[in-house]
């Protein structure tokens, strides 16, 4: 499936206040590429696609149950990375917050 770089930087520029909503709509198209047959929790991803995809797991187990639930989930052991993904995307108040957890 070939993704229209006109779709991405509309859903980028309509999403400006929900960069959460953005990263999970990219999320779902890169989660269903052709060519991605590796398997394992973080691999077959280049790393703008493993940080949006750190930071979505954070804030989905962060918004559920908060930081408890997110660090006693398997998605906890990989806080670090999921800081610099944080920060990486810009999302400075997550990376704060998520800094101030660890």
């Amino acid at each position: 499936m070939k993704i229209n770089p006109g779709y991405v930087a509309r859903l980028l520029a309509a999403s400006e206040k929900d960069a959460v909503g953005a990263l999970a709509e990219l999320a779902c198209l890169w989660s269903t590429r052709a060519g991605r047959n590796e398997t394992g929790e973080l691999t077959g991803l280049s790393p703008s696609e493993l940080a949006a995809h750190l930071a979505l797991w954070y804030t989905g187990d962060v918004g559920n149950g908060g930081h408890v639930q997110y660090f006693m989930n398997p998605m906890g052991y990989y806080a670090h990375e999921t800081l610099a993904g944080l920060e990486k995307l810009g999302l400075e108040g997550a990376a704060k917050i998520l800094g101030d957890a660890v």
